[in-house]
């Protein structure tokens, strides 16, 4: 196998791992606020609706899955060159460094102490004890942010999604 042909299966594979990790974060960033109480679809809007989303921001919750969809893809892109030498890491754990990137930025994620070194090392529990003494869990304010922040750290330690999610 040649340099060339074993650098497109080494990119081919992030990018199967990236669009599964997509796919993750998607589903699990959806069942949390401020997306789990968006109406699945907004009507025709009036003259006067428009005049309220622009006061307040209001969108319905299919576009803000469009408007997170982007930002997910954008983080993506922004953790690949810390993620690519860690392929080992799998999708579920590329989700869950996306997820905590929408929460905190992908610089600050990039730069949890010893994350990258445990991510490296295929250390998973010392990668979910980094995430956990890091900032990130600090922003967890509501009951169902604390849920999630706990869901991802398993996650990041076993590498699988939820059972529930199962179901």
């Amino acid at each position: 196998m040649t340099i060339d042909e074993t650098d497109s299966q080494l990119i081919e594979h992030m990018l199967r791992m990236e669009r599964e990790a997509s796919e993750i974060a998607m589903n699990h960033i959806a069942e949390f606020h401020p997306f789990a109480n968006l109406p699945p679809q907004v009507n025709a809007r009036l003259l006067h609706d428009f005049q309220r989303i622009g006061q307040a921001k209001g969108i319905s919750k299919t576009q803000m899955l469009v408007l997170l969809a982007e930002d997910i893809n954008t983080y993506l892109t922004r953790l690949r060159s810390h993620t690519l030498n860690h392929v080992q890491i799998g999708s579920v754990r590329l989700a869950v460094l996306v997820h905590v990137a929408v929460a905190i930025g992908a610089d600050e994620t990039i730069k949890i102490p010893g994350l990258s070194a445990a991510l490296r090392d295929c250390r998973f529990e010392d990668a979910a004890d980094c995430l956990m003494m890091s900032r990130w869990p600090m922003t967890a304010t509501e009951a169902d942010d604390r849920k999630r922040i706990l869901e991802l750290a398993r996650m990041m330690r076993t590498g699988t999604v939820p059972t529930a999610w199962l179901h």
